[in-house]
C-alpha cells in the first residue's frame, strides 16, 4: 500500500523533494542505508528501493511503538504533524488484503 500510495508503481519515480523509486526514498536522509550497495543509483533499483524503505519503516515502528507514528515519520511528517496520509496507506491496505481474501 506504501508502494502504491507513493509511486503509483512506478519504478523510476521521483518526486520534486529528492524522494526516488517505487517507495519514494529520499536519498539524502538515507544515504548510509544506500552506500552498501554497488548499483549507481541504487535508490532506483526496485528490489534495493524496496528493502530500504520497508527497513526505514521497521525502524520508525520500533522507535515508536505505532505503525500511525512511523508512517507519519515515512512522509516526512513529524511524531505530532497532521496528515492524512496514514488513512490512506492503511486504507489502501485493507482494500488490498480484501482483495487477496476474496481470490484465495
Amino acid at each position: 500500500s506504501i508502494i502504491r500510495q507513493e509511486s503509483e508503481f512506478d519504478t523510476s519515480a521521483r518526486s520534486r523533494v529528492g524522494a526516488q523509486g517505487l517507495m519514494q526514498i529520499m536519498p539524502k536522509f538515507h544515504q548510509d542505508k544506500l552506500n552498501q550497495f554497488e548499483e549507481k543509483n541504487p535508490a532506483l533499483s526496485y528490489e534495493i528501493n524496496i528493502m530500504v524503505g520497508a527497513q526505514i519503516l521497521k525502524e520508525y515502528i520500533v522507535a515508536h511503538s505505532s505503525l500511525n507514528i512511523a508512517l507519519l515519520r515515512y512522509v516526512g511528517v513529524g511524531v505530532n504533524g497532521k496528515s492524512s496520509y496514514p488513512n490512506k496507506v492503511l486504507k489502501l491496505r485493507s482494500r488490498i488484503t480484501a482483495i487477496t481474501k476474496s481470490i484465495s
